[in-house]
């Protein structure tokens, strides 16, 4: 793949399967609208030339508020075909890091869904933006022009743009503080495809690929960027929570997503065995067993034995392949980023006949730092570094990285070239380690790592990640800075709980009914064989169970599901502290009824 622009990207494509389609979109009535390469440009042209009559210039940064669909694409690829800077926006941002990213990135122009998304911009700012363009409705507002109403007939003259020219400017999440910015130029996208693509070459022009993600997500822009590049069609999916029943429609050859997504896609399976008949289920079993033996054969790289072999391959076409049909025939395989992904849920998936390849990336290299690939993979791991990116680590654990998609600085940032070492690697913030074939473990997050009064360094990941693999865990935020012990927070599902229950012939109700005696045994069993094979200092001692979502809309996590530790921290400060006081002091909690259980741990809730 030659270094280009993105609309040289497109034009290539278009000029070589002008005909064949580009991008499925539900209709109304329920069915999936197609269209082609050659109505994909046109449309955009159109859209370019209209931007263009606005005063869009190059070089202008233009921000896209709206959410995942098709317009956001074809917006996206008439401003770059303009020569503008696309700065993706997710609509649920809080007010306070929306305001800043339309400071820090000097916005020209807003597209937004709606007029009322404007109402957490502070007025002054709306007061900068030369235009603002409205994809549903403008609602009689005189500053704003509305899409559907633009007129793009007038003359489409080239504008000349440099693969060296930036393409978009990305910021990351503020999970520690404010969001900062991140450009990178077109030849950095176009490589970063390239990467992608080399590592999955069975993903090509005959492939589907979903887009449900935020379309402010890089990554989900990147998959859609490679599908121009291989001519592969995408499935856009505008609404998330669909996205599980319309699989079988979509048939994806590829899926991504992240942990917390894998884990309910897999319940649904579960879900969906459960209410079989017995003898199904029983028979389910047996193939589940059969596929687990041979996927073990598979990751070690040994034969099975003759019989084994046979039973997997007849249990595999009666019934692993109707289970994997859940997920539609055509996957080949789902990457999941962000976080990392128990070990045991890849391990089932893999019993299915269903590869999950982890990948690891960061927000300041637009390519994979590493990735799982088909023929070259490992549980546990996030894969080998790819070939463009040079990786060290520090002394201290720190990974180190350098290559040409790590962006040069943070954009309008006095202060950006201090990021990096003297020799132009950038610290990730990351510590990792190296197994002896050369497959990169994330070990923690160091702004994350914190020290009890006993001197020693925690890093809760490792040990959230435990406690995490319970299947009606939602997330589970580890506490203990300057503490003699270890403390945490675990939010639970109650319809997670309740299907746990019903195992064991219980009845399902409110959390609070839930919470009765027999399953207070039971989650704090599970929670201590969760952190059982922890060292003791690394144990959290005492556990405040709540149904209490953590969510983007409170600021407790990111739109990538990332923990915001402050605010959590924040919000449950009171019962943190006497959780801490009941555990060194002997207190009896005011706010909390503690449930003593096995092995030191107190239950609390």
């Amino acid at each position: 793949m030659n270094v280009m622009t993105v609309p040289e990207m497109l034009e290539k494509r278009v000029k070589s399967t002008p005909s064949s389609i580009a991008h499925y979109t539900a209709s109304s009535s329920g069915d999936w609208k197609k269209t082609t390469w050659k109505a994909y440009f046109d449309r955009v042209c159109e859209f370019s030339s209209c931007f263009r009559a606005l005063g869009l210039k190059p070089g202008h940064c233009i921000g896209i508020m709206a959410g995942t669909s098709q317009t956001w694409e074809y917006i996206q690829m008439a401003v770059l075909m303009a020569g503008g800077v696309v700065v993706g926006i997710d609509p649920s941002e809080t007010r306070e890091n929306l305001n800043h990213i339309v400071k820090k990135s000097k916005l020209s122009g807003i597209f937004v869904q709606t007029i009322n998304m404007l109402e957490k911009i502070d007025p002054d700012l709306i007061s900068l933006l030369d235009y603002i363009v409205s994809i549903e409705d403008c609602s009689g507002d005189e500053t704003c022009y509305q899409l559907s109403h633009m007129d793009g007939s007038g003359p489409m003259a080239p504008t000349p743009v440099s693969p060296e020219d930036p393409a978009t400017i990305i910021f990351t999440s503020g999970t520690t503080g404010e969001p900062k910015g991140i450009a990178y130029t077109h030849a950095q996208v176009t490589l970063a495809c390239a990467a992608i693509l080399k590592g999955f070459p069975d993903i090509d022009a005959h492939s589907n690929l979903p887009c449900w993600l935020p379309l402010s997500n890089l990554f989900q822009r990147i998959i859609n960027f490679c599908a121009v590049e291989i001519g592969a069609a995408t499935y856009f999916i505008e609404n998330p929570r669909l996205m599980i029943d319309l699989l079988p429609q979509v048939q994806p050859h590829l899926f991504i997503g992240v942990p917390r997504v894998f884990e309910k896609l897999y319940g649904a399976i579960e879900d969906q065995i459960a209410a079989k008949p017995f003898w199904q289920k029983k028979l389910i079993s047996i193939a589940i067993k059969a596929g687990d033996h041979h996927a073990v054969s598979q990751r070690s790289k040994t034969k099975s034995g003759f019989w084994e072999s046979i039973l997997y391959l007849v249990m595999d076409k009666l019934v692993l392949k109707k289970i994997r049909s859940f997920l539609g025939s055509n996957l080949k395989y789902l990457i999941s980023g962000s976080a990392p992904m128990p070990v045991w849920l890849l391990e089932k998936y893999h019993a299915l006949g269903i590869l999950v390849l982890e990948a690891y990336g960061i927000s300041e290299n637009i390519i994979p730092n590493a990735m799982n690939i088909p023929g070259d993979y490992r549980f546990g791991t996030v894969g080998k570094p790819l070939p463009q990116n040079q990786t060290r680590i520090r002394e201290d654990g720190e990974l180190l990285v350098k290559g040409p998609g790590v962006f040069s600085g943070y954009y309008n940032d006095e202060g950006q070239k201090e990021v990096f070492t003297d020799d132009g690697f950038f610290p990730t913030g990351d510590f990792a380690s190296f197994d002896q074939d050369g497959y990169l473990s994330i070990t923690g997050r160091k702004s994350e790592v914190f020290k009890t009064s006993t001197g020693r360094k925690i890093s809760p990941v490792s040990i959230e990640s435990r406690l995490q693999q319970i299947s009606y865990v939602e997330h589970a935020v580890l506490f203990g800075q300057g503490k003699k012990l270890l403390t945490a927070l675990v939010t639970v599902s109650p319809q997670g709980l309740a299907k746990r229950l019903e195992e064991k012939d219980s009845i399902a109700a409110d959390f609070k009914t839930l919470l009765a005696r027999p399953a207070l045994e039971m989650i704090a069993h599970d929670l201590f064989l969760a952190i059982e094979p922890l060292p003791d200092f690394k144990r959290p001692a005492g556990i405040f169970l709540t149904d209490y979502p953590l969510s983007v809309e409170t600021r407790e996590i990111t739109a990538n599901l990332k923990l915001k530790r402050k605010n959590i921290e924040k919000r449950f400060e009171s019962y943190i502290e006497q959780m801490h006081q009941y555990m060194e002091e002997g207190r009896v909690p005011e706010k909390m009824a503690p449930f003593k259980s096995m092995g030191n741990l107190t239950l609390f809730y």
